[in-house]
């Protein structure tokens, strides 16, 4: 996982390099993939670099953090819409020509669509984000939960790590010693 990271890490900062290279007009061997991007998505081109470095910080935790994957998996629905809505701001003219609807609604008119439509998703995942991992899961409250509430905050349980989920249980060196001790004192009595 630490080579995934750091994989996934580094092409981060190249595309990133890469990037400004193509935004300076550089015209080097880095800024060809730069260049790819930003023909195709424009300023947007700069928030993949960010989507790799963050996948990075997620495969490099050793916690189990299953909020930050589903943050990573639903991160491209708005970025597309984004994309799509530069795609037709930027290409205005072209379409227009087709399509008597994009006429007819204007430049405002898409970037209000889009913003509405950015928001409404960032809604619907921000809600779905809050019901898969909310942490009130349970009964309803009772006198002896609202009771529990009432005499504060118990101290927050540690989130298991991976390494805790699937490495082999083993004992420490004085939790076995410890528990051979009644075993021999036993032999001493007798």
């Amino acid at each position: 996982m630490i080579l995934g990271s750091l994989g996934l890490g580094t092409g981060g900062v190249f595309l990133g390099f890469s990037l400004v290279a193509a935004f300076s007009n550089a015209g080097t061997a880095i800024s060809f993939p730069g260049d790819f991007f930003v023909r195709s998505y424009g300023i947007l081109a700069f928030l993949i670099p960010l989507y790799f470095l963050y996948a990075a910080f997620v495969l490099a935790d050793p916690e189990y953090r299953p909020k930050s994957i589903f943050n990573l998996a639903c991160f491209i629905i708005p970025f597309f819409t984004l994309s799509l809505g530069f795609f037709w701001i930027r290409e205005f003219e072209s379409l227009s020509m087709e399509s008597p609807v994009i006429a007819t609604v204007g430049r405002v008119g898409i970037g209000f669509f889009v913003f509405l439509l950015l928001a409404l998703e960032l809604f619907f995942i921000a809600t779905l984000r809050r019901l898969l991992f909310s942490r009130t899961k349970g009964p309803a409250k009772t006198k002896q939960n609202k009771a529990d509430l009432q005499q504060g905050p118990a101290a927050p349980a540690r989130s298991k790590s991976l390494r805790d989920i699937y490495a082999p249980q083993k004992q420490s060196k004085t939790k076995r010693i410890f528990s051979k001790a009644p075993l021999l004192l036993q032999d001493q009595k007798a």
